[in-house]
């Protein structure tokens, strides 16, 4: 236990200062998947589609479903040894600025090749590592490992503010159909130079200025268009995110950068979560840690 904690003195630190963790939203049309991704843990939820494809439509035969209300904890099996042909461990702690959180039953997949825990949205650990400096995964007798928490705080936040309002719609109601307008097609065929299909998952709807009816975010990081220049708003991480608002009949969409882009439910008003590298968003994403909401001129940081 001293070793351990002379462990966690020493990582409050020396903090690193690399970003090793990073969100992402995912529509396949028949579910959508938020991820916070460290090196040797992710963070997963996964929400229903608006799209409404089945699984066999959507070419999606692998993916492991979360509970409403709950997300995974996916850590990588070089982090938890196994114990014979045990395929489950009650002796996994983690250590977050030196308090222990017990996790509940981890149980190692053989097919996906992590060890998976569930924990519901509003668990205190979540809340801890949200702030968190320095995080240790203490498994047992196993040895004690240390897992990046550099950008965990912002990617964590982004994955559950995403999670819950795609489980809760906020884009649309429930058998509700939307169709995109025809300007965002129009503005991709520009920007690509030629028509291109719009791929599941590179547009998302929700009234983000409050006239009842949707406004659409265009991903430029999920089109791919034909020549020379595949991503042409996008650079070496954060990609262009173009949104049309019916307020301004779709035309001159708002531009931002990011590496993600996610209509979240702000208390009864949609807005806008976004994601990006440091240089964009700051060492610890807090020049993005606040949803941008639509005042009637401009999206701006809710307070």
């Amino acid at each position: 236990m001293r070793a351990l904690l002379v462990l966690i003195c020493v990582l409050l630190a020396h903090a690193a200062q690399a970003q090793s963790w990073a969100a992402s939203r995912e529509d396949n049309g028949h579910s959508i998947g938020h991820y916070a991704r460290g090196i040797g843990l992710r963070l997963v939820c996964y929400a229903p589609s608006l799209q409404g494809r089945t699984g066999f439509e959507a070419g999606v035969h692998e993916t492991e479903p979360t509970p409403r209300g709950t997300i995974r904890l996916e850590f990588d099996p070089d982090l938890i040894r196994l114990q014979g042909a045990a395929m489950t461990r009650r002796d996994v702690i983690l250590w977050v600025d030196g308090t222990g959180y017990r996790l509940p039953e981890a149980g190692y997949s053989d097919f996906y090749g992590y060890w998976g825990v569930a924990l519901g949205w509003d668990d205190p650990l979540f809340a801890a590592m949200g702030r968190a400096r320095a995080v240790i995964l203490a498994p047992g007798q196993d040895p004690a490992r240390q897992i990046a928490s550099d950008g965990l705080g912002p990617a964590l936040a982004a994955l559950q503010q995403g999670c819950r309002a795609d489980w809760q719609g906020p884009a649309m109601p429930p058998g509700q159909t939307v169709t995109i307008p025809r300007q965002i097609a129009d503005a991709v065929a520009r920007g690509c130079n030629a028509p291109v299909p719009l791929p599941a998952g590179a547009v998302q709807a929700g009234d983000l200025d409050r006239d009842g009816t949707p406004d659409f975010v265009l991903d430029w990081g999920r089109i791919t268009c034909p020549g020379s220049l595949p991503r042409p708003f996008c650079g070496a991480a954060n990609c262009s995110h173009n949104i049309f608002l019916s307020s301004r009949n779709y035309t001159a969409p708002l531009d931002f950068l990011g590496t993600s882009m996610t209509i979240v439910d702000t208390g009864g008003t949609l807005g806008l979560a976004r994601t990006g590298t440091f240089s964009l968003c700051g060492q610890n994403g807090e020049f993005c840690a606040r949803p941008l909401v639509w005042d009637g001129t401009g999206f701006q940081e809710r307070p």
